[in-house]
């Protein structure tokens, strides 16, 4: 006979995954396992995910009222488009220069490169776009260690708030927002 993960009790089974003796000890058992899960620390790759999820807002944030860096047109669907995608180029995964409003249409494909560099060159000149090319290798390894990653997450909430309160921002000032901000956040 199994016994009950909450209270130790021995129980007959009625369902193959039954785990506890009685919905009580259910409800108990799922409180514990509730707060165990919150009381573990977050992992290096979990930090990531999360920091992401907020630069990519706050490029958002910056680039709100502007067109998509790809297509030149507005968006109803607008995402955080990275130049160099995230997954290949972690050293430069959370760079602000690296990530610009993009439909979500054009963020889903990698032939968006040639129109996004062409949209930087449009607005930021020819040296501008050499650099954006040549940021990866500009940049070279970077890894960053939770308590970094925890840092920047709270300066991110932060600048978020600050970008929300900015009025739709020019070409000039979204290139500033993007150098004072990375500036905080202190990542590069």
């Amino acid at each position: 006979m199994p016994k009950c993960k909450n209270c130790k009790a021995p129980y007959t089974k009625r369902f193959p995954n039954q785990i506890v003796c009685s919905k009580p000890c259910e409800f108990e058992y799922k409180k514990i396992k509730a707060k165990q899960t919150k009381a573990r620390p977050l992992t290096h790759g979990k930090w990531q995910v999360k920091l992401q999820a907020k630069i990519n807002l706050l490029i958002r944030t910056i680039d709100k009222g502007q067109k998509c860096i790809s297509s030149d047109k507005f968006t109803t669907t607008p995402n955080a488009g990275h130049y160099w995608p995230a997954g290949n180029n972690g050293n430069i995964r959370f760079h602000l220069f690296n990530i610009w409003l993009q439909s979500a249409q054009q963020n889903k494909y990698e032939e968006h490169q040639p129109a996004y560099i062409s949209q930087i060159k449009k607005m930021y000149g020819d040296a501008a776009a050499i650099w954006l090319i040549e940021l990866p290798i500009t940049i070279g390894y970077a890894k960053w260690t939770i308590p970094e990653l925890e840092d920047a997450y709270s300066i991110c909430l932060k600048l978020i708030k600050e970008a929300e309160t900015q009025p739709v921002l020019n070409a000039a000032g979204r290139w500033e927002a993007r150098h004072h901000y990375q500036e905080r956040l202190g990542l590069y």
